[in-house]
């Protein structure tokens, strides 16, 4: 007896399964030239942002950071030094140290939390401005996108892009504020108490009221300053909800007029009207641009029909 063999495999299914998919392991290749080489061109940009961004924190590390922590440092030292000093000249009842010796140790101090709050402030507009550079390429492709949308789903989606845009740029507009405001009210914690341990240590009087005063003054500027990154956050939030509010009302009314295209003829022209009339309405409520709708008395009128 003869034994059975196996049936052969197919060609086909012994063939790599790339080949037979034409696809390379990133998914289907993009048949949209427009779109490749604006996708091409967005990376490019957001390379050449990044590393520009790189280069700056760098910079900002050796121009800020180091000497905020070298600041720092000399501040608790010096500090340590002449509270040992200090202790010292009370037990031994020596009174000849220099009265404003105080005066390194706060003013080092303060340097450290400038150079600090400078340092976070750069990493922040850093952060932002590398983010808005992300968010413009973004931008492009999208538009390059729009290029290959069918005619009639065009507005929907150029709608939605603007209204992501919107929303990105309020958004982004309002955290950078709130970030800012957050250090600055940090910063001025910090020198107040710094400022307030400084007096209570201190036994000249003179000495004593000026640092007090000083730290009343950077405690009212700074004030002043986390209250108007507050409002401008306040503001960013409701600039946030405008423009996410008006380009959804456009989307919904684009949506419609979609739908309105579909209607069957005896209702078709109906439906368009009222489309019209909320395009009108959504035009009217936005700021600066309500003006009074003319009365059907103060419209032109044809001369021909004129009595």
């Amino acid at each position: 007896m003869t034994e059975s063999l196996p049936p052969e495999a197919p060609e086909s299914a012994a063939s790599d399964p790339e080949d037979s998919t034409g696809e390379d392991e990133n998914g289907p290749a993009d048949n949209r030239p427009a779109v490749t080489a604006a996708k091409a061109v967005a990376a490019s940009q957001v390379e050449k942002a990044r590393n520009a961004r790189r280069t700056s924190a760098r910079i900002d590390n050796w121009r800020f950071g180091l000497p905020a922590v070298l600041s720092f440092i000399v501040a608790v030292g010096t500090f340590i030094y002449l509270s040992d000093d200090a202790s010292e000249r009370e037990m031994t009842g020596d009174d000849s140290g220099a009265p404003f010796s105080w005066w390194w140790p706060v003013a080092c101090l303060g340097l450290a939390i400038l150079l600090g709050v400078i340092h976070q402030v750069r990493a922040t507009s850093r952060s932002a401005t590398f983010g808005e550079a992300v968010r413009a390429e973004e931008f492009n492709v999208r538009m390059a996108e729009l290029d290959y949308v069918p005619e009639t789903d065009a507005p929907l989606s150029a709608n939605r892009a603007l209204l992501q845009e919107y929303h990105r740029l309020s958004t982004g507009q309002a955290n950078a504020a709130f970030r800012v405001a957050v250090w600055v009210m940090t910063a001025t914690a910090v020198l107040v108490l710094a400022g307030a341990v400084t007096v209570v240590l201190i036994h000249d009087t003179a000495t004593a009221i000026t640092l007090a005063s000083l730290t009343a003054f950077i405690s009212a500027l700074s004030g002043y300053v986390s209250a108007t990154l507050l409002a401008t956050y306040r503001v960013s939030v409701e600039q946030a909800r405008f423009y996410f509010r008006e380009p959804l009302a456009g989307g919904y009314l684009l949506a419609a007029e979609h739908l309105a295209k579909r209607v069957p003829a005896p209702d078709h022209i109906p439906a368009l009207h009222r489309v019209v009339d909320g395009f009108i309405q959504a035009a009217v409520n936005v700021p600066g641009t309500a003006v009074d709708a003319a009365t059907p008395q103060e419209l032109p009128q044809d001369p021909g029909t004129a009595p």
